[in-house]
């Protein structure tokens, strides 16, 4: 038996790329797509989606666009304007200059940022573009910190056992001809696994000044929604699969995700609100998991002062990640000298604590790197707080998490939303008035 990883790239790059990909996943043989989740499109791609099925992946993306995290955080990543250094100064660059520890941190905003416009994790995690050794050392350590699938962007792979053949891209050449490569690349195969990676879309004049691929694109649409091409494909035996159908991914309803207008209102606002400049739309009086991990009632948190309800009713968060986000918009009240926790309230009044660890006060900030500081307003998914368990660990402490509403008083419940494991912006506690 033949099986086809049939995916397309880069939804979320001008909208009519977007216009392309999502007609190719309505009306067309496209199953997997990957999103860039930094781009100004991005909110028009994922309202195209509504109602439709697909496999969604992380189409990381470090060469176009403005990055999540502040440019002023990833000096070696960007520009002076802001934008990150394109793919063709990768290619042109004497050596490296993408810094890792930069690369890490932007991956996981944007992997951060998948998950709190989808509610879950991407089917898979890989790179748009950019061919770096730096870039392809972040990919790993992220997608390992996270428990990400990474697939290398020209090699072949393993997925479940099964091994999948990177079948070679030819958009990039003199007179491509969409259906032409399709048919000369997949001819004679012999039973097995191959993906097959397209680029379809429609061209406007944000493609033609930010790629050098333009008109493949639409020939690529084309042939994809052309249900010639689909015949021509059975008749040759392949059969047309997601990354999902595999057993070392879980189960396909965890990421075969069906986008419907409140899903997509509700979970795409909380990141970016209604326009660029509107903060994220958060429920009201609710708090957003801050960290990935697993979630606990607050009674077995290993800390008395906060198992005992001392300084207020939440929670706790077994961290699987390094990284704390703002639970919702808001503002910075208490900013830690020693790193290790942060104060916040919300736009709706509710005041939380945010303390990493247990008894950490004692490292005096070894471990720790702040994102904010006192005063500053955040948004649902900011970065606030980097720790390292490891070195927590290391000095004796706990690394779990304690997410506190300290005005709790003001409130007749504080009710626990999710419990055991949970990604970083899904809800986590409601107050009650």
């Amino acid at each position: 038996m033949k099986k086809l990883l049939l995916r397309a790239d880069d939804l979320g790059f001008s909208q009519a790329v977007n216009y392309g990909i999502v007609k190719t996943i309505r009306d067309g043989l496209i199953r997997n797509c990957g999103v860039m989740v930094n781009m100004e499109a991005t909110e028009h791609a994922v309202r195209l989606l509504e109602g439709l099925d697909c496999c969604l992946g992380l189409h990381c993306n470090v060469s176009v666009g403005r990055p999540v995290l502040s440019p002023e955080e990833l000096p070696s990543l960007v520009n002076e304007k802001g934008f990150f250094h394109s793919s063709r100064e990768y290619r042109q660059a004497e050596r490296e200059f993408a810094d890792t520890e930069q690369l890490c941190r932007e991956l996981t905003a944007q992997y951060r940022r998948f998950v709190s416009l989808f509610g879950r994790k991407p089917a898979y995690f890989e790179a748009h573009a950019v061919k770096s050794r730096n870039l392809s050392a972040a990919l790993e350590q992220v997608a390992a910190e996270n428990g990400l699938f990474y697939q290398p962007s020209s090699s072949n792979f393993t997925l479940g056992g099964t091994d999948v053949i990177n079948l070679p891209m030819h958009s990039m050449e003199p007179g491509y001809d969409a259906r032409r490569a399709l048919k000369q690349t997949l001819s004679g195969l012999k039973d097995g696994c191959y993906l097959y990676v397209c680029h379809p879309g429609y061209l406007d004049q944000y493609l033609l000044e930010n790629s050098s691929l333009t008109l493949p694109r639409a020939d690529e649409a084309d042939m994809l929604c052309d249900k010639e091409t689909g015949r021509w494909l059975e008749e040759q035996g392949f059969a047309l699969v997601t990354y999902t159908a595999f057993p070392k991914a879980d189960s396909e309803s965890k990421y075969n995700i069906k986008i419907r207008r409140t899903y997509t209102v509700g979970i795409f606002s909380k990141l970016f609100g209604n326009s660029k400049n509107e903060e994220p739309v958060c429920e009201p009086l609710t708090v957003y998991a801050p960290a990935d991990g697993t979630a606990i009632p607050l009674e077995n948190f290993p800390d008395e002062r906060f198992s005992q309800g001392v300084l207020g009713p939440g929670c706790g968060i077994l961290p699987s990640g390094k990284l704390v986000t703002a639970p919702f918009n808001g503002t910075v009240i208490q900013a830690s000298d020693t790193l290790h926790a942060v104060g916040l309230s919300s736009s709706d009044g509710v005041e939380l604590l945010i303390h990493v660890g247990v008894d950490t006060v004692e490292m005096a900030g070894k471990g720790f790197k702040y994102h904010v500081k006192n005063g500053q307003k955040v948004r649902l998914g900011q970065p606030l707080i980097e720790f390292d368990s490891e070195q927590i660990k290391a000095a004796g402490h706990a690394d779990a998490i304690a997410v506190v509403v300290i005005n709790g008083d003001d409130y007749a419940a504080v009710e626990l939303q999710a419990e055991g494991a949970v990604t970083a912006g899904v809800p986590l506690l409601k107050t009650e008035k």
